[in-house]
């Protein structure tokens, strides 16, 4: 979850912090293989499917609709704020 939404105590971005297109897909393919390998070491009977359902499902979404370019335009601000949607804490960062 950090590496998508990142995490307000730390004070650490994520995936979704990118600033722009370029940004992110470099990222993500980073995150692409770390979530890979962490996969591989918790479940090394199967192929690592996160990475790859995250790719074909929501990765295109994120990145034409989440991106801080985006939030602002919209008048979100920077941060993203999940207690709006999901009645949670805050994850503004």
């Amino acid at each position: 979850m950090h590496d998508i939404f990142g995490n307000d105590r730390k004070l650490e971005k994520g995936l979704e912090d990118c600033e722009d297109e370029s940004q992110f897909d470099a990222s993500m393919e980073v995150l692409a293989q770390k979530w890979d390998t962490l996969e591989k070491e918790t479940h090394k009977e199967r192929v690592p499917q996160l990475s790859n359902y995250f790719l074909q499902n929501v990765k295109e979404d994120t990145k034409t609709g989440m991106l801080p370019p985006v939030r602002r335009e919209i008048g979100l601000g920077s941060g993203f704020f999940l207690q709006q949607c999901f009645g949670m804490q805050s994850l503004q960062v």
